[in-house]
């Protein structure tokens, strides 16, 4: 089972402040291990085999796996203004890659990384 983070921006009263398209595009082209992602996310049920086909927005992005060097879809825009991916296991770990690009993301989004249940992470 997986567990969503999001990278949200909020104001001093909490209410959120959306991350625009255009400001997610410019952070992802200007980071390491990150590039927008081309191409439309397929998988398939391993119960039924039945293909899915997860239609890209133009405003996702994957994550360069150095253990595997492999180019994962991982962070998904959403038109609300916030971004979402999926942590892996390491991502408890405060040095895994993925948390250090995710928390890079964040701050250079002026933004926090919240978890489903509102913790934050850092």
């Amino acid at each position: 089972m997986s567990y969503s983070i999001f990278i949200e921006r909020q104001d001093d009263s909490g209410a959120r402040i959306p991350i625009s398209e255009k400001e997610w595009l410019d952070v992802v082209k200007s980071s390491d291990g990150v590039r927008l992602r081309t191409c439309d996310v397929n998988a398939r049920n391993p119960n039924t085999g039945e293909l899915i086909i997860v239609q890209g927005s133009g405003c996702d992005a994957d994550f360069f796996d150095q253990t595997t060097g492999d180019w994962l879809p991982t962070f998904f825009w959403s038109i609300r203004g916030t971004i979402q991916f999926n942590a892996t296991e390491e991502f408890d770990e405060p040095g895994s890659p993925l948390r250090t690009t995710a928390v890079w993301l964040s701050a250079a989004l002026s933004a926090s990384l919240v978890g489903e249940e509102g913790e934050l992470y850092r």
